[in-house]
């Protein structure tokens, strides 16, 4: 009890899981060496003993093998050369999901390997861009990623959404950046990414701006504002980035009847479960009596979890890291974080496993392939981002 009342959030949730973790592997033990002779409870450890080295030598082969992919992105000089190493890397991803089901290891290394083609492919473009006769970039820029790419939560989807912002200058520097976005969109979708199909990204003309005009549109009420607390450099100038964070924040600040509406608005957001218990489903086309789980499930989390940590004033971007700040400042109860932490693994698992199995894009579930024991777990996770929205939304209404 001392340890719980004492420790803060993070200590909380890691002295829990490690508890937990612990008991389960002892009993596991013990019940099993209780029905053994000395001789069969020491080959029972010799093999534990030789399925941790096992491991070991897994993750040592899986890292070499990582970091030796990545260092290969350095070394190409085409963007087309950085499709393949895209693929493989994603194969790789894939691999190592398959065998440890980890979505943080996922993240980190999604994250690690996109960040990286991002920045090569970049690179490329102002090369291509200096051989073409227009010159160097006239001025600093930075080009930020959102989204899953700003929270570090990337996944297998190709998809790449985000801005870019260049420095105020004489001249006409928006040619030159213009001219730039274009090439840049064509190489990284070379190097195996799309640009997200809503236009969400610097080859439209309204993702790439100025820091002045990006600043005055955040000032006149920029309808995006909630996505933009999450923007995180790629490449450039890390400065430029967080000079707009700033703006946004303040916008946010003096606009609080906007963030009021939008945590209104996901705090009612439709989830998995619907009516008595059953299951939202699609009720016609390719997806028949399967469970949108993007729609109904990972954004009605994520995005709760997002408006009740901008209203806290919290700063971190990251789905966990804010949960574990919402229960450090007293929004959440160590019973509900530990219930959404386990929710958004589940759902992210299960996204996951849809990506590998059909695509990138069709995260949908089938309830039917699910045991009992695996619905009973999904439900479960449903029904904690349901709890938190009712939170929020209570949240929400207290503020008019």
């Amino acid at each position: 009890m001392d340890i719980l009342l004492g420790a803060k959030g993070r200590d909380v949730l890691a002295w829990n899981g490690t508890g937990k973790l612990l008991q389960k592997v002892e009993g596991d033990l013990v019940g099993a060496m209780a029905y053994m002779m000395p001789d069969g409870q020491l080959e029972l450890l010799r093999g534990l003993r030789d399925a941790v080295v096992a491991e070991r030598a897994f993750e040592e082969d899986f890292a070499h093998r990582y970091s030796a992919a990545l260092q290969e992105i350095e070394l190409v000089t085409h963007a087309r050369g950085l499709g393949a190493i895209h693929r493989r890397l994603e194969d790789m991803a894939i691999e190592y999901f398959r065998k440890r089901e980890a979505v943080t290891g996922l993240h980190v290394m999604c994250s690690g390997y996109r960040d990286r083609l991002v920045q090569r492919t970049l690179r490329l473009a102002e090369q291509e861009m200096e051989r073409q006769g227009h010159g160097a970039s006239p001025v600093p820029y930075a080009w930020l990623g959102f989204g899953s790419d700003g929270r570090q939560e990337q996944t297998f989807s190709k998809e790449l959404n985000g801005l870019l912002v260049y420095g105020d200058a004489a001249g006409k520097p928006s040619e030159w950046f213009a001219a730039f976005c274009g090439r840049a969109a064509e190489f990284l979708e070379q190097a195996g990414f799309t640009l997200g199909s809503d236009g969400m990204n610097p080859r439209n003309p309204f993702w790439c701006r100025s820091r002045e005009s990006w600043s005055r549109a955040i000032r006149e009420g920029f309808e995006h504002h909630v996505t933009l607390t999450e923007l995180r450099p790629l490449h450039g100038d890390a400065a430029l980035t967080a000079e707009l964070v700033r703006q946004v924040c303040s916008s946010i600040q003096r606009n609080s009847h906007l963030l009021r509406e939008t945590g209104r608005s996901v705090a009612t957001m439709p989830v998995a479960l619907g009516f008595l218990g059953r299951f939202r489903v699609e009720r016609s086309g390719e997806y028949h009596g399967m469970v949108n789980l993007k729609q109904f499930a990972w954004l009605p989390l994520v995005l709760n979890v997002r408006i009740m940590a901008i209203q806290s004033g919290i700063t971190e971007t990251g789905t966990l890291a804010r949960l574990r700040k919402l229960l450090e400042e007293g929004k959440l109860s160590v019973e509900l974080t530990e219930r959404l932490i386990h929710a958004y693994h589940e759902i992210t698992r299960l996204r996951v496993q849809a990506q590998i199995k059909r695509a990138p894009h069709d995260p949908f579930l089938d309830p039917e392939t699910l045991s009992s024991s695996q619905e009973h777990i999904f439900r479960g996770a449903v029904e904690a981002v349901v709890n938190l929205q009712k939170i929020n939304y209570h949240v929400m209404a207290e503020q008019g």
